[in-house]
């Protein structure tokens, strides 16, 4: 059970929600490139829609990460893939939603130099979604048997 109230959670899954629509934006966009057969650079793909909403959905992520970590939560199944990766998303976050002096801010690749990045922040999206409703189940079973 997450150790947060009902609005703090409901807060969380909102945010996560948000994250989750512009992710399937970037499914969208990563199923274009796929279908077009036309291979873009890095410098080209994080200027173009695909980065967008890729930028967007890693930053809205980190958002609800950062919380979970603020409220102490610990969520054993995922805990280890979110501090290999917390840094260097909270990086690009920071490049993301903050004018970086540089274009190419060393802060937006920073999260692709370890290539297993992209898999795993992935894995903890899909993971908090399933969480969250997960919780909200239980919460709402509760409160019917009281």
């Amino acid at each position: 059970m997450i150790t947060l109230d009902d609005e703090e959670l409901m807060i969380l899954h909102r945010h996560w929600m948000w994250a989750n629509v512009i992710k399937k934006n970037f499914e969208i966009e990563i199923q274009k490139q796929i279908d077009s057969g036309i291979r873009q650079d890095a410098e080209e793909m994080i200027v173009d829609r695909y980065g967008a909403y890729m930028s967007i959905w890693y930053g809205m992520l980190f958002g609800v990460l950062e919380e979970l970590r603020n409220k102490q939560i610990s969520i054993p199944s995922i805990d280890q893939d979110i501090n290999d990766v917390y840094d260097s998303l909270r990086l690009f976050r920071n490049a993301v939603f903050h004018p970086q002096k540089e274009y190419w801010s060393g802060k937006l690749f920073k999260i692709m130099e370890r290539k297993e990045s992209a898999k795993k922040l992935w894995k903890i999206h899909k993971h908090l979604g399933g969480l969250f409703l997960s919780e909200m189940k239980i919460r709402t079973k509760q409160r019917s048997i009281a």
